[in-house]
């Protein structure tokens, strides 16, 4: 049996990870891609360089392992982000447009009008933009493909062979119908997109063609998000597991079965899971936009050095002495939606010290995660009785304990701390035989549980106090926040 090649295209980083057929990772590499930000509320990433990092990270990784011993290759990317191409050339017709990317917020306003609901984090508006840019520079409109980070890496890997995506991502462009049985055409009419640029859409889990990795030709056996891999990574095949990925945002992911989810209002809202040829799971999500990002933006004002030394800093005090803040860089999620809303510290002091702002971070970002479970318990009818987290911030000791502390709840965290890759790992090499549907199915080792330290008193206090924090950070800018979607 053999290995596993798997390509994760992050928000901020590419990553080439080979897992043997234990499910172990045994060879990854690393390349940073940090998108840009031309303007506030603007969010782009070159679409070219994303490829190009995916290509040389995943050789690298396959040069370490061998050339035979990879079965299959799963791809998992940060989901929405849009990448809008010429098919005659191979090129971009404009930068790939990140999720958190808010130039679209009055086309969504203007379906809205419509009867169509669509936030400015799907894909759709940006691709019509993108679709628009191209159009008025002369590219012709048969000629346009468009697809997510997963769609446009396995075109680039395949040359042009593969024009496709799965539920996992087609899911958040907000072009699927709401029973996720495909493409509606009825919004791809309201957006005028060509719908031949369009790609077909195949299961999760399955061997949908050839991509190339160096010199060598290879199955690609998974297409999925980012989040829902790790949910799968951390177990999440079985219902009712619930899991919180500390990424550059915040996702809070459950499996709810294979019924999909009908909610009221878009609070925690539906998700597709996983898809196979025979099979499909449902569940949950809930968002805090800007999460590991605030202890990088602690780092980029000089305030830390790095993110260790926030975690550090910020276990060195038993509180925060009062600060708060609300990490609302790019709006809020879940359940505000609040896309005026702005970061925000409220209660310091001449005493207040980095410390103190450092640990306010990371409680900030605990508590904005706590909103999202009781989101998702209220959405599901079913109480969390434990969170599995992962993602690089959750190897802060600290975040993790403030965790638990806020919910109440143990907090488990996996000792698989980049859950996403084994996440497409898993159903990469279920499409190709290496793994079975028992080892897709189980829970992975834990590195550690944090189990809750604060009274009720302490909890409902700081909860109190910070909803304060909260009415202080929304509605910053009066006419975003006023947009509903």
């Amino acid at each position: 049996m053999g290995h596993t090649l798997v390509i994760d295209l992050g928000t901020t980083s590419v990553r080439g990870v080979a897992l043997d057929p234990d499910g172990r990772i045994v060879a990854q590499h690393q390349i940073a891609t940090v998108p840009d930000a031309p303007a506030p509320g603007l969010v782009e990433h070159d679409a070219d360089e994303l490829a190009t990092a995916a290509t040389e990270a995943a050789t690298r990784v396959l040069t370490e392992v061998g050339d035979d011993a990879v079965t299959a290759v799963g791809i998992a990317v940060q989901r929405a982000t849009t990448v809008v191409w010429d098919a005659s050339t191979g090129t971009p017709v404009g930068p790939a447009l990140g999720w958190q990317d808010l130039r679209t917020l009055g086309e969504c306003l203007a379906l809205g009008a419509q009867g169509i609901r669509m936030a400015p984090n799907n894909s759709g508006t940006k691709a019509a933009w993108l679709v628009q840019q191209a159009e008025r520079s002369g590219v012709a409109r048969e000629s346009l493909r468009f697809g997510t980070l997963d769609t446009w890496l396995a075109w680039r890997l395949s040359a042009g062979r593969l024009h496709v995506t799965d539920l996992t991502n087609a899911g958040v462009t907000g072009l699927v119908r709401a029973d996720a049985s495909g493409w509606d055409p009825d919004v791809v009419s309201a957006l005028d997109l060509p719908e031949t640029a369009l790609p077909t859409i195949v299961p999760t889990s399955g061997i949908c063609g050839e991509v190339t990795i160096g010199d060598v030709r290879l199955p690609l056996g998974a297409l999925l998000g980012d989040q829902q891999g790790s949910l799968v990574g951390q177990g999440g095949l079985r219902e009712n597991v619930v899991k919180t990925t500390f990424g550059t945002a915040c996702m809070t992911d459950v499996n709810l079965g294979h019924e999909l989810h009908e909610v009221g209002e878009i609070a925690a809202y539906p998700i597709v899971v996983a898809t196979t040829g025979d099979d499909a799971w449902y569940g949950l999500e809930a968002t805090v936009i800007t999460g590991g990002e605030a202890v990088r933006g602690l780092v980029e004002m000089g305030i830390v050095a790095s993110p260790e030394e926030a975690s550090a800093l910020a276990a060195s005090v038993e509180s925060t002495d009062g600060v708060h803040f609300v990490p609302g860089l790019l709006g809020l999620g879940t359940p505000y939606w609040d896309y005026g809303a702005r970061g925000t510290i409220v209660g310091m002091t001449l005493g207040t010290e980095r410390s103190h702002l450092a640990r306010a971070t990371l409680e900030g970002i605990a508590a904005r995660v706590t909103e999202c479970v009781r989101a998702v318990e209220l959405e599901s009818g079913t109480a969390v009785e434990r969170l599995r987290v992962d993602g690089g911030a959750a190897t802060s000791d600290t975040l993790c304990q403030v965790q638990a502390d806020m919910l109440g709840v143990p907090v488990d965290r996996s000792a698989q701390i980049e859950a996403t890759a084994l996440g497409a790992g898993l159903l990469a090499g279920l499409a190709a035989g290496t793994f079975d549907m028992d080892q897709a199915v189980a829970i992975p080792d834990v590195d550690r549980v944090f189990e809750p330290n604060w009274d009720d008193t302490r909890r409902a206090d700081h909860a109190a106090a910070w909803q304060r924090a909260i009415r202080a950070a929304t509605e910053w800018i009066p006419e975003m926040s006023a947009i509903k979607f």
